[in-house]
């Protein structure tokens, strides 16, 4: 079987079972993975350290403006996708002011 990488992964830190950490560090360890940009979301300023010494890409604080997370979306994604039309859900409850917090 052959593994096909994702182009950009976005998870939450905090995670069941696996949190986003752990998981950071399993793709980073296998070939197929290891350049993959990995976006963590998180609310807790005390992870970013964690977040960033397992190869987290960039790390978004919440609340963010669903705004800010799509240009980095298309940011990490490049010319690559541009073809591809990124669709956006109403957002609700992000405040405007949030910021992103480049690893």
């Amino acid at each position: 079987m052959t593994e096909v990488p994702p182009d950009l992964v976005i998870m939450d830190i905090a995670m069941p079972r696996m949190d986003g950490v752990e998981l950071t560090r399993t793709l980073r360890g296998r070939p197929a993975t290891r350049q993959v940009p990995i976006i963590a979301v998180t609310g807790e300023q005390a992870v970013f350290r964690r977040a960033r010494a397992a190869g987290c890409t960039a790390i978004v604080t919440k609340p963010y403006a669903a705004d800010d997370l799509l240009a980095l979306v298309q940011k990490f994604l490049g010319r690559r996708h541009e073809d591809r039309q990124i669709v956006t859900a109403p957002w609700t409850g992000a405040d405007p002011r949030a910021h992103l917090r480049p690893s």
